[in-house]
């Protein structure tokens, strides 16, 4: 009898253990851990083949300072996506990493039952303010600690800053519990906390999405192909509503922008609703079906290009067209920007260019200039105006701005161009065979390089090289 107990006490133990390493979802998780133990032959073997990538990145990439390596054991990667400061890995095994982008940790990892649909995406603003808040957490506790350390302190000045810092962590706990992170996943859309990989829940959806997930603070936005609906699904309610009916099938990802979700159809029109209030305010119409992203410049300007053949940039406050480039053919790619620091006689100012592919006529970087004018009152202004820069019919899409190149991806798909910013000359190529799977921080200059076989480099740009 007493073994009896003893054999049930085991497996309600057993039990109770395995309840603690999965979720009710049945999805497993893994907290952050310390590098998997290998043999000392397979460990041998990683050693080198690390070795032999960073050798061959040194020798035939531009970006030479490899900041750090990373490694998904046994598993081929799928998919490189970076937001904010995390750099997520999707491989063969239905697995998801959260790898910290700062130094190459694994933050988390996520098994699922089936591969992601779309990319991850984040609440909008959130990573960044949590950033924000951290950065002056750190501040004011080293404010604290000096003024404590020293002598005749303010005791006044120490309590006035812990009492600054209560609040501060105060808001930063409170901006953790939204700080979110969704997938779609054999039409379950999955919400996770970003920070933690914690699956928090997960809902069936009752339509096929056709765009990837795009996140506000109360809800998820997904465009959908039956009905050509951009569907809202709210997040508190855990339900899908058919927010919006357009007249052409929506390829085009929902972009939100406070408090406004843009988007575009193929009947040509590109769209703009109140995010929470959910009225339609406005709507731009191109000549034909809008297949590209939106994207949005700092300079609260909405800019795609369509099958119309015409490249657009329209207000995205009032929906009034600011300019707009004819090409000769359609445009149905993301178009990408760049802001450059220039230094022209003597003076600094702040360069824009603008990149987009253009169907069986390369890639064109436009230059927007600022050009005198009046307005109704005669007043002067300055108003954008495209300028053509300089065409690639090589290229597919821009990669990265460099310290004195500019470098653009091929059609291949494999091949990277090194051009000169200013007429689009080719310097030098490399190839990008041995590292399918890429990611860019264009803020500070990082390309993430994945190989099929599972491993991932951190790379920057040297400057001393040109």
């Amino acid at each position: 009898m007493r073994s009896n107990r003893i054999f049930l006490g085991l497996m309600i133990l057993c039990l109770m253990l395995s309840c603690a390493r999965s979720d009710p979802f049945g999805l497993h998780y893994v907290r952050p851990q310390a590098p998997d133990k290998r043999s000392p032959a397979t460990q041998k073997e990683v050693v080198e083949n690390i070795e032999r990538y960073k050798k061959q990145i040194e020798q035939d990439l531009p970006f030479k300072e490899v900041l750090w390596e990373t490694v998904t054991p046994g598993e081929n990667i799928t998919r490189l996506t970076q937001l904010a400061d995390f750099l997520y890995v999707e491989t063969d095994k239905n697995r998801l990493y959260a790898i910290k982008v700062d130094t190459g940790f694994r933050q988390w990892e996520l098994h699922l039952e089936a591969p992601i649909d779309f990319i991850p995406c984040v609440v909008t603003g959130i990573p960044e303010e949590a950033q924000r808040l951290k950065q002056e957490i750190d501040s004011l506790s080293q404010q604290i600690l000096d003024e404590t350390l020293k002598k005749g302190r303010n005791e006044d000045k120490v309590r006035n800053l812990k009492n600054k810092l209560h609040n501060l962590r105060e808001s930063f706990r409170v901006l953790e519990s939204q700080d979110i992170i969704y997938f779609v996943s054999n039409r379950l859309l999955h919400c996770l906390s970003r920070l933690t990989g914690r699956l928090l829940w997960r809902e069936k959806l009752d339509f096929i999405p056709s765009t990837r997930p795009m996140a506000m603070g109360t809800a998820v936005f997904m465009g959908s192909f039956d009905w050509n609906r951009i569907y809202k699904f709210d997040v508190l309610k855990r339900y899908a509503s058919n927010w919006f009916g357009a007249g052409g099938e929506i390829t085009s990802a929902p972009i939100y922008h406070d408090p406004s979700v843009y988007f575009a159809s193929n009947d040509g029109l590109i769209y703009c609703y109140h995010g929470v209030a959910e009225d339609k305010k406005w709507s731009y119409p191109t000549e034909k079906a809008v297949k590209a992203d939106l994207i949005i410049g700092d300079d609260d300007t909405i800019y795609v290009g369509s099958t119309d053949f015409a490249f657009y940039a329209i207000d995205r406050h009032t929906g009034v067209l600011k300019w707009k480039f004819e090409t000769g053919n359609p445009i149905i790619s993301r178009a990408a920007m760049s802001l450059k620091k220039v230094v022209k006689n003597n003076r600094t100012f702040v360069e824009k260019n603008i990149y987009f592919r253009v169907e069986n006529d390369g890639l064109y970087c436009l230059l927007i200039k600022n050009i005198p004018a009046r307005d109704a009152r005669n007043v002067s202004i300055l108003l954008p105006h495209p300028e053509l820069k300089w065409k690639f019919e090589k290229g597919k899409k821009f990669f990265m701005d460099g310290s004195k190149r500019v470098y653009l991806l091929g059609l291949d798909n494999r091949t990277l161009y090194a051009l000169s910013p200013e007429k689009g000359e080719v310097k030098k190529t490399y190839s990008l065979k041995t590292f399918p799977f890429r990611a860019t921080n264009h803020k500070d200059k990082t390309v993430y390089l994945g190989t099929e076989d599972g491993y991932i480099f951190a790379v920057k740009e040297l400057k001393t090289d040109f």
